[in-house]
Parts: C-alpha cells; structure tokens; sequence
C-alpha cells in the first residue's frame, strides 16, 4: 500500500485485483487497520449506487471481455461479480461509519470522454479482437495482479483506448485530490490497472 500526503491529508493507496474474492478480505482488512474518515473507490456514481443496491445475487459476464476476463482470473482462485474489492470497500465503511464515494466518471462522463476518444473504427477492430482472438490468447501472468495488467493491455492496444484510460486516471487524481482536503485520513480503493497512473498523477501535482 502506498501513501500520498495532499493538501495535509494522508491518502492510502490500495491497488486492487477485480474479481477475486481473497481481494476483499484485503480491502476490509484495510479499511479496520486504517480506520479513514473516507473510502474513494474507483467506480462511477451510478456503478457505486448500484452495488449500494446489490441483494447479493452473483452476476454474470457482460461481454466477451469479460467472459475472458472471469476465466483467466479463475485460475488463481474464485471470483465473483460485482468486484469483492468494491463490495467489501462498501460494506467495511459502513461498518466504521465512514462514508464511501465514487472517484470515477459518471455514465454521462464517461460517455463523452469514450466518444471523444475512440473512433468507429477503433471500436469495431476492438470488438472484431474481442470476438476472434481474445479468448485464444496466450495469457503468460501467474499471478492474478499480473494477470490483470496484461488484460488491460490488451484492451488498450489501439491509442483511443489509451487515450481514454488517461483521461479516466486523471479525473481519478483529480477527484482524490478534492476530497482530501475534507478527510485528514483517506483510503483510496483503485483498479490496480490504473492505479500507477493515478499515483504518479498526485505525485506530479503535490
């Protein structure tokens, strides 16, 4: 776990795996030893909203990606949809009373940044290697951290999703930068696959 001082705050960092369900005994963990006044967690407002909402029922894949996804990370351990990472980040808060909250983009956000960079065609060659190549591919990651930064590489092959990642990292930054100037304590709960870029973000500005 990292740590970050902004703005006479002391941010804790946590890098989390999705999926696996030994993540969300770390994020509990986590969140009792530290015992911060908020937990940031790398979701959108109407994605955090609904895991507020969630009856416990394990969900499914989505998509081909994430059907790949699910079963290269199976390989390590269960896991289980939504993210244990952010259910346990959710649950542990409420039972400090502390409050959690969204650090990235909403839909209408996130909507406009997906459109001002992917082009059509970037799209449709992702969706084409979704369907053909991704679910053969030669997958080298041995443990589940390692195996989630090569996914997303994968997925971020083509420069619009490049692109769009940076801009997701950079309102994650800015967001923590704002609310740590309201917690003297904060635990930040970040997607380890972009969470180095939203590190050497605050880094950058502090």
């Amino acid at each position: 776990m990292e740590r970050v001082e902004l703005s006479g705050s002391n941010v804790h960092f946590l890098g989390v795996v999705r999926g696996p369900l030994s993540e969300g005994e770390r994020v509990s963990k986590a969140v009792h030893e530290i015992h911060p006044g908020a937990v940031a967690v790398s979701l959108g407002l109407e994605l955090l909203q609904g895991l507020e909402a969630w009856d416990g029922t394990p969900g499914e894949p989505a998509s081909p990606e994430e059907e790949v996804y699910a079963e290269g990370m199976a390989r390590f351990g269960a896991v289980q949809k939504p993210p244990p990472c952010f259910v346990e980040a959710l649950r542990a808060a409420a039972e400090i009373g502390a409050k959690c909250v969204p650090l990235d983009m909403d839909d209408v956000a996130y909507t406009n940044a997906f459109t001002e960079n992917i082009s059509t065609w970037e799209m449709m060659r992702q969706g084409s290697f979704a369907e053909k190549k991704l679910s053969r591919w030669n997958f080298t990651a041995e443990t589940p951290q390692s195996f989630a930064l090569e996914f997303d590489s994968l997925l971020r092959r083509r420069k619009g999703y490049q692109r769009l990642e940076a801009a997701r990292e950079t309102h994650i930054a800015e967001c923590l930068r704002a609310l740590a100037g309201r917690h003297k304590t904060l635990l930040a709960v970040v997607e380890i696959e972009r969470a180095g870029g939203v590190l050497d973000r605050l880094r950058a500005t502090r």
